[in-house]
């Protein structure tokens, strides 16, 4: 697998894979990986998001066609067109061209930017929107900027959703000691066959603490600020997730058996790729439109922060973080296939 590498005198450094959807699949920072990737990561496209910060464009999670009697995986209409399309899991971004347009390399800030289109058979088998999303990459001290604009050239309405999904490691394998503060009310709850919303929500209070023998996987809702944490006192360092007006959802993920907690930002549109079939669908659908001739974009940005050390010592003893949730409204629906690498 071929990537871009960049250093800054501090240390702090980075690896972005283009082959693998612009995944920004490595970020060291005080001599320590801030990002898991799955054994074998790289070697195979399709598993771009088994790893790193993948980004996921144009569709986020499951897409399901269910007009008939047997819900269809990855298949969804959209009115007015003959045809039937197909979104694979977390986007297209296995199949799309990505390019390095520019970098800007400087001893305390790298910014490195990217530009990916989808090839003519993609679109006419999976997304028929003539659409161009340029990503750009700012690493600087201890803290990483992402840009995303998505373009739309043609002379129709393009609907999209967008997100990226992090995998933060953990010091901890079982995750001991580790906690994610969501700005959320609520959850909203999934259905367990297809993973995607089924209209109900329960209340969110206080932060989600991980249990080794549990996998985690719920979607979070009801935005009441900008910045998501996920704090792990083993390993004595929090990290940061701030987002833009655009991000809809905190999505967090862990399966039992991997290492790290993912606390991924993603703009609306779960599961909704549904509801193009319904006509007057560019006012209609759930998910954002970008205009023709219009770009659209999202800022995100993650930053590293260590924990005082005697705070460390009081959350460790006090083993809070060994036991389980017990309350429903703190617990994420088990996982499902959907994020877990397998």
């Amino acid at each position: 697998m071929e990537y871009d590498e960049y250093r800054l005198r501090n240390g702090v450094s980075c690896r972005i894979a283009a082959s693998m959807g612009c995944n920004l699949f490595a970020w060291v920072v005080d001599g320590r990986e801030v990002f898991y990737v799955a054994p074998g990561f790289g070697q195979d496209p399709l598993k771009f998001f088994y790893g790193g910060n993948p980004v996921l464009f144009p569709a986020v999670g499951r897409t399901w066609d269910r007009t008939g009697s047997t819900p269809r995986f990855g298949i969804y209409r959209i009115h007015g067109h003959d045809a039937e399309y197909f979104m694979p899991l977390h986007g297209l971004l296995q199949s799309a061209e990505c390019q390095r347009t520019a970098e800007l390399v400087g001893k305390d800030q790298v910014r490195v930017e990217y530009s990916v289109r989808l090839p003519g058979s993609v679109r006419q088998k999976s997304y028929p929107f003539d659409v161009s999303l340029a990503l750009a990459y700012t690493l600087e001290h201890r803290s990483l900027c992402l840009d995303a604009a998505i373009t739309n050239h043609s002379s129709d309405a393009a609907p999209f959703s967008f997100g990226y999904h992090p995998w933060f490691a953990t010091a901890d394998p079982e995750r001991r000691g580790v906690e994610a503060l969501l700005p959320c009310t609520h959850m909203r709850t999934i259905d367990p066959h297809l993973s995607v919303p089924d209209g109900g929500r329960r209340a969110l209070s206080g932060p989600l603490r991980f249990d080794a023998t549990t996998s985690y996987d719920g979607v979070y809702a009801g935005l009441t600020g900008t910045r998501a944490t996920l704090r792990d006192h083993v390993g004595g360092r929090q990290i940061h997730v701030d987002v833009d007006a655009n991000i809809a959802d905190f999505v967090v993920a862990s399966p039992k058996t991997i290492p790290a907690v993912c606390i991924e930002p993603w703009a609306a549109g779960l599961g909704a790729y549904e509801t193009l079939g319904a006509a007057h669908w560019q006012t209609a659908s759930a998910l954002p439109m970008v205009p023709p001739g219009a770009t659209r974009t999202v800022q995100v940005r993650y930053t590293v922060e260590e924990i005082p050390a005697t705070a460390n010592k009081r959350n460790l003893a006090s083993h809070a973080y060994d036991r389980p949730s017990t309350s429903r409204r703190h617990r994420p629906q088990p996982a499902s296939a959907w994020d877990v690498p397998g």
